[in-house]
């Protein structure tokens, strides 16, 4: 049985990759810094991707 929490992660690990995807293309200003909005999201995975494997592996 899959628990709840495990399915939002699951999720939301997912959107953060194909979010990620999307808007490297997508260009933003903070000051002098001119980054993708990909480089942004995409650190957001690995964070949930580590509580998922800490939390639900054997």
């Amino acid at each position: 049985m899959v628990s709840v929490l495990f399915m939002e992660f699951s999720i939301i690990f997912t959107v953060c990759l194909i979010a990620s995807n999307i808007l490297e293309t997508k260009q933003m200003v903070f000051g002098p810094l001119h980054l993708t909005g990909g480089l942004l999201i995409f650190p957001v995975s690995y964070i949930v991707n580590d509580i998922v494997c800490e939390v639900w592996t054997d």
